[in-house]
């Protein structure tokens, strides 16, 4: 899970250096929007993607992946933490889908690349469970 999640903020993170997006609560409060590319580094010009969906969505995605049991609870936690970043005037929708979509690439790759390690995924947890 860790791993999944720095990967999508990683990506996040290198998307938003390059893609600038003024924050709804900016664009409502000061009428200002802009969207394109640039290097801004103040956060109210970085909506998109979605950091906490991305990462939310990649966790969650590992969880239901390698715990079965925790599916439903991870993904209702994932979208409810993705859900309310637009009323708080964080992200636009279109924020959350990017974020989604980086949160499943993350997860899946780390679960791939897991798989080619020839690794359950649970790296000793068996054992400390005992």
């Amino acid at each position: 899970m860790l791993a999944a999640h720095g990967l999508a903020t990683l990506t996040k993170g290198a998307i938003k250096r390059r893609i600038n997006r003024t924050r709804p609560r900016v664009a409502m409060e000061e009428g200002r929007y802009e969207m394109g590319l640039g290097e801004s580094q103040d956060g109210d010009d970085q909506s998109f993607p979605s950091g906490h969906t991305a990462s939310s969505v990649a966790v969650a995605g590992i969880a239901a992946m390698r715990h079965p049991g925790a599916a439903l609870p991870a993904c209702a936690l994932a979208v409810a933490v993705s859900a309310i970043q637009v009323p708080r005037g964080k992200h636009y929708p279109g924020d959350l889908i990017a974020g989604l979509a980086i949160g499943l690439v993350a997860s899946s790759a780390v679960l791939t690349v897991s798989k080619l390690l020839g690794g359950s995924g649970d790296h000793g947890c068996r054992e400390m469970e005992g």
